[in-house]
Order: C-alpha cells, then structure tokens, then sequence
C-alpha cells in the first residue's frame, strides 16, 4: 500500500462524509485505490471490494474487512505491519486502546477517519 499522509487520510474522512470536492481530489491524485475504498465503505459496494483485491490492495480490502467487525482482519493488519490502519480499525470497532494510540500520537486526520466510517456505518 502506498503511504497515506495526513492530507490525504482527510481528504477520505472528508469525502466518506460526503464531500464530493474531496472525492475529486482523490480521483485527481491518481489513488483510485482510495475511491474505491471510500465506495466500499460508504455504500456497502461489493465490486469496490473485488476491485481492491483484483489491482493488489489487499490491505485496505481487510481494512474494510475489519472496520465491518472483524477482530481477526485487525490483527491481521497488525501483523501485515499496517498499524495506522489496525489502530483506525479498532477504534471504528471501539477499542478504547486503539482510540487511546491515535490521541496519544496527535493523528487527528486518523481520528476524523474513524468519526467519518462510524457515520458511514450508522447511516
């Protein structure tokens, strides 16, 4: 997966919130990756989620795994090295220690991500 920056981790929590000039910023940034993730994440869409794992994103295909309430595809983004994304995860599944790191570390873009995919999963 390639590296999310602070700028870019918004501008996803920004267009799963339903920003629209969010979501064109993603597409103009070339990380069709991350369109898709917001797709599957925000509408529930399952050919996002082939896509993912078709083009080599397997990562955030169990990210999206993960935030649906499986503790096993945290860990296992724990264990494939993705902490950022474990910790997102396990805070959207409110695990308090997870919520705790990103505090802790000051990732308030990781935060809003984790506010905008709770607001996803509510709706």
């Amino acid at each position: 997966m390639a590296f999310l920056n602070d700028q870019t981790v918004q501008q996803l929590a920004d267009a799963l919130n339903g920003n629209d000039r969010a979501q064109e910023w993603l597409q103009r940034q070339g990380r069709q990756e991350l369109v898709m993730l917001h797709d599957a994440i925000r509408f529930d869409d399952d050919s996002a989620m082939e896509w993912l794992h078709e083009y080599g994103h397997d990562d955030l295909g169990l990210f999206v795994t993960a935030v649906d309430g499986d503790p096993y595809a945290v860990q296992a983004l724990y264990d494939g090295k993705q902490s950022r994304l474990a910790a997102c995860a396990g805070a959207v599944l409110g695990d308090e220690r997870s919520m705790q790191y990103l505090q802790r570390n000051n990732m308030k873009q990781w935060i809003n991500l984790v506010n905008a995919i709770k607001k996803c999963m509510e709706e």
